[in-house]
């Protein structure tokens, strides 16, 4: 039976929860709203099976930064469309047709009708055209775990997406089946993490937005590319009304972002000492952005991609045309969080005990560090990212 400090180690991926026969273990809301396991001790028979699949105990099984990666790419789809709805260079939406086009089945990070994040499985263009964009929030993995073993036991293929987390849960499960023998039938596919926001951080958001605005937010892009494609996105709120807003993904940014994603008030305890991050087999592909491509073919976003299984090697090669190959240092270099955890702000605590009171929003700037308030005014003067460039 797993047994360890949840509000520190757990990343909160849900996979015990769904592996327990007797349901002995769920998921519920720890501390500041991280989703953690509740174990009810009675029901548990002890078979061990939290323990074979939790990513935090086994984490002395992954890979060390010694063994070489299989492969290392940029990518930019062609179809421009599926790239405006796609974070980067739309690299998971073309491996994701790919299989949808083969009859097999994805699963992956979607908005449910209130705008939680939640995981489903598709086996339509719909279904992943919705898995598309990044939704920096944790998301409810809910019973997908076990709705993807039954489907690859049944010999079907499944493209498993999500935090490395995530993806090292899934992996975790698959080689506790029979011995791994389905493994070859499920392909694990990470984004390069930042770390996880507490579900709660963007409800108390959600809840001040459609307040702010007399009308109920209904739907939300992150990284919208209307308007200046790739280089400066937008965060597109949507509400009920008909009203739309943008506001700057970055620098500054939506006050969510800057909060969550820029300050890092809202992440989970376990964010800080990541047990997935860097080279591991449980994740056959790494796919993140390429920020430092936004002309000509990276204009609508360019994705990075590592390989760290042969597995992922070859499925990369055979369905992404126009793979570019590049230093796995390089990567590593401009999209350090690839193997790099993430520091806690210094208010964490005050952010989390705070957001759910009444017009907190309007005030959170305060927790930023001082140095945010002359940076805001290097940006509104159009010199931030030349001062910032002089300083390297």
């Amino acid at each position: 039976m797993i047994k360890y400090d949840f509000n520190e180690y757990c990343s909160g991926c849900g996979v015990c929860a769904n592996v327990c026969p007797t349901k002995a273990i769920r998921m519920v809301q720890g501390k500041y709203g991280f989703p953690i396991p509740q174990i009810d001790e009675e029901k548990c028979v002890h078979c061990g099976m939290c323990d074979k699949v939790c990513p935090h105990i086994n984490a002395e099984k992954r890979i060390t930064g010694q063994k070489e990666v299989k492969g290392t790419w940029l990518y930019a789809s062609e179809d421009k469309e599926a790239k405006m709805r796609s974070s980067s260079g739309s690299a998971f939406y073309e491996l994701a047709k790919y299989y949808i086009s083969q009859q097999y089945y994805v699963c992956g990070c979607v908005w449910d009708e209130n705008l939680k994040a939640e995981h489903i499985i598709g086996n339509g263009l719909d279904s992943i055209k919705r898995m598309q964009g990044s939704k920096y929030v944790q998301s409810d993995v809910g019973d997908c775990y076990n709705k993807t073993i039954s489907l690859i036991k049944e010999g079907n293929k499944v493209l498993f997406s999500g935090t490395p987390c995530q993806a090292v849960a899934m992996h975790n499960l698959a080689m506790q089946i029979d011995g791994g023998k389905y493994r070859d039938n499920l392909l694990t596919v990470a984004v390069i993490c930042h770390g996880i926001a507490t579900p709660s951080a963007w409800e108390s958001y959600k809840k001040y937005l459609s307040e702010l605005n007399d009308s109920r937010l209904i739907h939300v892009n992150f990284r919208d590319k209307s308007r200046d494609g790739y280089k400066k996105s937008y965060c597109k709120y949507e509400y009920e009304s008909g009203k739309v807003i943008y506001q700057p993904t970055f620098l500054p940014s939506s006050k969510y972002i800057e909060a969550t994603l820029v300050y890092n008030l809202a992440m989970r305890s376990s964010c800080s000492h990541c047990d997935c991050k860097g080279i591991n087999e449980g994740c056959d592909l790494v796919i993140g952005d390429w920020y430092t491509e936004c002309m000509g073919e990276g204009e609508l976003g360019t994705s990075c991609i590592v390989a760290f299984t042969e597995r992922g090697y070859s499925v990369a090669n055979e369905i992404l045309n126009g793979l570019r190959e590049i230093k796995y240092d390089k990567i590593l270099q401009e999209n350090g969080f690839i193997e790099k955890s993430v520091n806690l702000g210094k208010k964490r605590d005050e952010f989390l005990l705070k957001m759910n009171n009444e017009f907190f929003w309007e005030s959170v700037e305060a927790l930023y560090p001082a140095k945010y308030k002359y940076k805001k005014i290097l940006i509104k003067c159009g010199i931030y990212n030349f001062i910032k460039k002089f300083m390297k």
